[in-house]
């Protein structure tokens, strides 16, 4: 392994473009030496800063220190290597046995303080993360590019007026302007505590898994299977939550809804997963789980803040960001569309993870509407089709990676029955 680090610095040492290959392919922690790791860093810092540093300008940095300075004398002495690829190649192999080996340790050494499943869970959780990383990267020649913009707007075009790319989230407002949650897309969803993100959330997920049938898995954090049943109960069956709870319902009115949410339910691609204890481990694990088995498609994680802490030491900013981060890299690595529910503080703002919202491709606030104050802009959908009607509550799309960002979508919230519906009439 010391012979591959020492081939490596003394090619990068000896030639910039081979530190210009290295830079994109290893990192600083991929070298096991110490005294090899500060090189690189000197080395990947003075890149970063538009200079190639030399072999005397490194001397003079251990200028104090003779032992360094004639270790890196000998590296230099080295040359550098026609076969510089090779040699990268064999310290990632290097580092990634070599952190596995860590893994499986620590691993070994909480065999008597956590449960079994709990270990299988962290275990699998951390030899993905080991392996998530590695990316394919290509390079396109101008060929290649002209090739793909030719086939991708040809490919568009073919396409019915009114498809999209994505899953369709219910409102279509939201979906024509961001073309619908698409496979490797992370959509984080924030609204105030009590004011209805797990409602717009259920509404989203009847369009997608119960109308549309994409596999859906809705792993929840906070309601029991009763409470998930009343609402989806309120919106399948229109009727009013209440009456179901109370039974109020009369006997034609009960046995209609039966039937209504029986059926859709029934036929539907939903698979609800109560999870009181969601950890990130657990999160990967039963995603992955149930793709395997189900062949899902959407994921909503409902909701983040109850994400429990593995380590006591970790602050709750750190523990939602990383689980951001796991959300991203699943949905890239399985071909599979987020939806996060997150909450606002009293302000607008994320609570405790403000740097969230850079991870995902679209940011969506739902809020209740101040009757005298309008924000954003209304958008006019495809259809030609204007605002009217009752206006509650509104839509937001703060960052769309894929669009436009900035609109604003008026809806209307019936909350006794968890119908969320959009405000829109043909208009010219």
């Amino acid at each position: 392994m010391i012979e591959t680090e020492k081939r490596i610095l003394s090619a990068v040492l000896d030639n910039e473009n081979s530190l210009v290959e290295a830079v994109d392919q290893i990192k600083q922690d991929d070298f096991s030496n110490p005294f090899h790791q500060h090189i690189y860093k000197s080395l990947v810092n003075g890149y970063e800063n538009g200079r190639h540093l030399s072999y005397f300008e490194l001397v003079r940095e251990m200028r104090s220190d003779l032992k360094k300075a004639e270790e890196l004398k000998n590296i230099a002495m080295m040359g550098g290597t026609d076969n510089l690829g090779y040699w990268i190649e064999k310290l990632k192999d290097f580092s990634k046995k070599r952190k596995l080996k860590q893994i499986l340790q620590k691993s070994m050494n909480d065999l008597a303080n956590i449960s079994s499943s709990e270990l299988a869970m962290r275990l699998e959780n951390e030899l993905y993360h080991l392996t998530a990383h590695d990316e394919v990267e290509e390079l396109l020649t101008p060929e290649e590019m002209s090739n793909y913009a030719v086939e991708f707007i040809t490919r568009k075009g073919e396409k019915e007026q009114e498809q999209l790319d994505g899953i369709h989230l219910g409102i279509n407002g939201l979906a024509w302007a961001t073309g619908g949650a698409k496979p490797g897309d992370l959509l984080l969803l924030a609204a105030k505590t009590g004011h209805g993100k797990t409602a717009m959330a259920l509404n989203m997920v009847r369009r997608a898994a119960i109308l549309d049938k994409v596999p859906t898995l809705y792993l929840n954090t906070e309601m029991s299977k009763e409470q998930i049943i009343l609402r989806l109960s309120g919106m399948l069956g229109a009727a009013d939550i209440n009456d179901i709870r109370y039974g109020r319902l009369d006997k034609q009115t009960r046995s209609k809804v039966v039937n209504d949410v029986g059926e859709q339910l029934l036929k539907s691609k939903l698979f609800p997963y109560y999870c009181p204890n969601l950890t990130k481990a657990k999160l990967v694990s039963t995603v992955k789980k149930f793709q395997r088995q189900q062949g899902v498609k959407l994921v909503v994680v409902d909701y983040i803040g109850r994400m429990e802490k593995i380590h006591p030491d970790l602050k709750e900013w750190q523990v939602l960001e990383d689980t951001i981060k796991t959300c991203k890299i699943l949905a890239q690595n399985e071909d599979l569309a987020f939806l996060v529910l997150v909450q606002l503080n009293d302000d607008g703002t994320l609570q405790a993870a403000k740097r969230m919202k850079n991870e995902c491709d679209v940011f969506i606030k739902f809020y209740e509407l101040d009757s005298t104050k309008k924000e954003g802009r209304l958008v006019i959908d495809a259809l030609g089709r204007k605002w009217d009607g009752i206006i509650s509550h509104a839509i937001t799309i703060d960052k769309n990676r894929d669009g436009e960002a900035g609109i604003t979508i008026p809806v209307n919230f019936v909350k006794n029955k968890q119908i969320i519906s959009e405000c829109w009439k043909k208009g010219k």
